[in-house]
């Protein structure tokens, strides 16, 4: 069951990023220079400031896989897997 579960969220993320590449002229107006949230297909947030972003993103939405790249024209997306509880 675990396994399912990290297989949706990895598809979900490359879902994301895919998103990102397709959308990246349009947000590059409105966010150039930002770090973006991306859920769904959609931004839901964005900063100038990564970690700042990352703390907000979790506190709303728990942790989990998050596509959240810099919105520049350079290519170089960076995947960071949200932390996991040790038991």
């Amino acid at each position: 069951m675990v396994k399912e579960a990290e297989k949706s969220e990895s598809a979900l993320f490359h879902a994301d990023q895919e998103w990102f590449a397709q959308h990246k002229h349009g947000l590059l107006k409105q966010y150039r220079g930002q770090f973006v949230a991306i859920v769904g297909g959609q931004v839901v947030d964005s900063d100038q400031d990564f970690s700042k972003l990352a703390q907000r993103f979790y506190g709303w939405y728990g942790y989990r896989d998050l596509y959240m790249p810099k919105v520049t024209e350079e290519v170089g997306p960076v995947r960071i897997p949200a932390p996991r509880a040790l038991s």
